[in-house]
Protein backbone atom coordinates (compact mmCIF):
# COMPACT_ATOMS: atom_id res chain seq x y z
CA UNK A 1 0.00 0.00 0.00
CA UNK A 2 1.82 2.86 -1.48
CA UNK A 3 1.00 6.48 -2.15
CA UNK A 4 -0.83 6.62 -5.51
CA UNK A 5 -1.19 2.61 -6.02
CA UNK A 6 -5.14 1.85 -5.23
CA UNK A 7 -8.76 3.77 -5.38
CA UNK A 8 -7.97 3.49 -1.38
CA UNK A 9 -4.68 5.59 -1.55
CA UNK A 10 -6.68 7.94 -4.04
CA UNK A 11 -9.55 8.48 -1.47
CA UNK A 12 -7.33 8.76 1.09
CA UNK A 13 -5.30 11.85 -0.19
CA UNK A 14 -8.65 13.48 -0.98
CA UNK A 15 -9.73 13.28 2.71
CA UNK A 16 -6.78 14.00 4.30
CA UNK A 17 -6.85 17.22 1.99
CA UNK A 18 -3.57 15.98 0.05
CA UNK A 19 -0.75 13.76 -0.50
CA UNK A 20 1.55 13.90 2.31
CA UNK A 21 4.15 11.24 3.62
CA UNK A 22 4.60 12.74 6.97
CA UNK A 23 1.71 14.07 8.85
CA UNK A 24 1.24 17.68 8.15
CA UNK A 25 0.78 20.13 10.99
CA UNK A 26 -1.75 21.25 10.58
CA UNK A 27 -3.83 19.83 8.15
CA UNK A 28 -6.04 21.61 5.39
CA UNK A 29 -9.19 22.68 6.31
CA UNK A 30 -10.38 20.72 3.51
CA UNK A 31 -9.75 17.25 5.71
CA UNK A 32 -11.78 15.19 7.29
CA UNK A 33 -8.80 12.38 8.31
CA UNK A 34 -6.69 14.45 10.03
CA UNK A 35 -4.67 11.25 11.48
CA UNK A 36 -1.96 12.31 14.16
CA UNK A 37 0.17 9.51 15.40
CA UNK A 38 3.94 10.11 14.68
CA UNK A 39 5.02 6.74 14.52
CA UNK A 40 2.32 5.84 11.59
CA UNK A 41 3.71 6.15 8.06
CA UNK A 42 1.30 6.03 5.01
CA UNK A 43 0.70 2.20 4.55
CA UNK A 44 -0.50 2.35 8.29
CA UNK A 45 -2.61 5.37 7.79
CA UNK A 46 -4.61 3.78 5.11
CA UNK A 47 -5.08 0.68 6.94
CA UNK A 48 -6.38 3.34 9.98
CA UNK A 49 -8.62 5.08 7.10
CA UNK A 50 -10.12 1.78 5.89
CA UNK A 51 -11.24 1.11 9.65
CA UNK A 52 -12.86 4.60 10.45
CA UNK A 53 -14.64 4.27 6.90
CA UNK A 54 -16.26 0.78 8.00
CA UNK A 55 -17.10 1.55 11.40
CA UNK A 56 -18.50 4.56 10.49
CA UNK A 57 -20.30 2.92 7.94
CA UNK A 58 -21.77 0.32 10.03
CA UNK A 59 -23.26 2.56 13.01
CA UNK A 60 -20.50 2.14 15.77
CA UNK A 61 -19.66 5.92 16.04
CA UNK A 62 -22.89 6.71 15.77
CA UNK A 63 -23.46 9.13 18.81
CA UNK A 64 -22.79 12.60 20.04
CA UNK A 65 -20.48 11.62 22.62
CA UNK A 66 -17.95 9.18 20.64
CA UNK A 67 -18.58 12.06 17.15
CA UNK A 68 -16.99 14.69 19.66
CA UNK A 69 -14.38 11.90 20.74
CA UNK A 70 -12.76 11.26 17.57
CA UNK A 71 -13.60 14.58 15.91
CA UNK A 72 -9.86 15.27 16.29
CA UNK A 73 -9.10 12.69 13.97
CA UNK A 74 -12.15 11.34 11.91
CA UNK A 75 -15.43 13.36 11.02
CA UNK A 76 -17.89 11.70 8.82
CA UNK A 77 -19.05 9.44 12.09
CA UNK A 78 -22.20 7.81 10.24
CA UNK A 79 -23.23 6.40 7.08
CA UNK A 80 -25.14 9.24 6.03
CA UNK A 81 -22.13 11.58 6.61
CA UNK A 82 -19.83 9.37 4.94
CA UNK A 83 -21.52 9.30 2.12
CA UNK A 84 -21.85 12.40 1.39
CA UNK A 85 -18.42 13.46 2.86
CA UNK A 86 -16.66 10.72 1.26
CA UNK A 87 -17.52 9.77 -1.90
CA UNK A 88 -14.75 8.24 -2.78
CA UNK A 89 -14.24 5.64 -0.37
CA UNK A 90 -17.76 5.43 0.47
CA UNK A 91 -18.60 4.03 -3.04
CA UNK A 92 -15.26 1.54 -2.34
CA UNK A 93 -16.20 -0.22 0.90
CA UNK A 94 -19.70 -0.35 -0.26
CA UNK A 95 -18.66 -1.70 -3.77
CA UNK A 96 -19.64 -5.57 -3.73
CA UNK A 97 -16.96 -7.09 -5.87
CA UNK A 98 -14.54 -6.64 -2.35
CA UNK A 99 -16.89 -8.23 0.12
CA UNK A 100 -15.80 -6.23 3.13
CA UNK A 101 -17.83 -6.47 6.31
CA UNK A 102 -20.35 -3.57 6.63
CA UNK A 103 -22.14 -4.86 9.26
CA UNK A 104 -21.33 -4.59 12.70
CA UNK A 105 -21.15 -7.71 15.05
CA UNK A 106 -23.77 -7.77 17.53
CA UNK A 107 -22.55 -10.92 19.79
CA UNK A 108 -25.70 -13.17 18.70
CA UNK A 109 -23.33 -16.17 16.96
CA UNK A 110 -26.32 -19.15 17.27
CA UNK A 111 -28.70 -19.47 14.37
CA UNK A 112 -32.28 -18.78 14.73
CA UNK A 113 -33.48 -22.32 13.32
CA UNK A 114 -31.90 -26.05 13.90
CA UNK A 115 -32.79 -29.52 12.53
CA UNK A 116 -32.34 -33.04 13.60
CA UNK A 117 -32.03 -35.41 11.19
CA UNK A 118 -34.45 -38.54 11.95
CA UNK A 119 -32.59 -41.95 11.82
CA UNK A 120 -34.23 -44.65 10.14
CA UNK A 121 -33.74 -47.89 11.69
CA UNK A 122 -37.12 -49.61 10.48
CA UNK A 123 -34.81 -50.39 6.95
CA UNK A 124 -34.20 -54.06 5.82
CA UNK A 125 -31.28 -55.52 3.96
CA UNK A 126 -32.13 -56.26 0.31
CA UNK A 127 -28.53 -57.30 -0.33
CA UNK A 128 -25.16 -57.49 0.20
CA UNK A 129 -22.07 -57.61 -2.13
CA UNK A 130 -18.66 -57.58 -2.18
CA UNK A 131 -16.44 -54.32 -3.71
CA UNK A 132 -17.27 -55.75 -6.85
CA UNK A 133 -20.11 -55.67 -6.51
CA UNK A 134 -21.17 -59.60 -6.58
CA UNK A 135 -23.63 -60.54 -4.29
CA UNK A 136 -22.14 -62.30 -1.19
CA UNK A 137 -22.47 -63.51 2.40
CA UNK A 138 -21.80 -61.21 5.78
CA UNK A 139 -18.03 -62.15 5.80
CA UNK A 140 -15.12 -61.40 8.31
CA UNK A 141 -12.23 -58.96 7.42
CA UNK A 142 -13.90 -57.73 3.96
CA UNK A 143 -15.19 -54.84 2.61
CA UNK A 144 -18.72 -55.49 2.22
CA UNK A 145 -21.67 -52.78 1.09
CA UNK A 146 -25.47 -53.33 2.82
CA UNK A 147 -27.48 -52.14 0.60
CA UNK A 148 -31.00 -51.35 1.88
CA UNK A 149 -34.92 -51.15 0.73
CA UNK A 150 -34.75 -47.44 1.56
CA UNK A 151 -32.25 -46.99 -0.92
CA UNK A 152 -29.23 -46.64 1.46
CA UNK A 153 -26.27 -48.13 1.33
CA UNK A 154 -23.16 -48.74 4.51
CA UNK A 155 -20.07 -50.26 4.15
CA UNK A 156 -18.99 -52.50 6.47
CA UNK A 157 -15.81 -53.90 7.92
CA UNK A 158 -16.49 -56.49 10.24
CA UNK A 159 -13.24 -57.12 12.35
CA UNK A 160 -12.94 -60.35 14.49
Amino acid sequence: MQANSSLMSDAMDVARGGQFMTIPNPYPASAWYHYDDWTCNYECMMIEYMYWAIVSYMGILDDAQTAQGISNEWEPYNATLLQSTDILMYALITDTQYKLPLLAPDGNYCPNTSSVSEINTNRQVVRITDVLGRETKENKNQTLFYLYDNGSVEKKIIIE
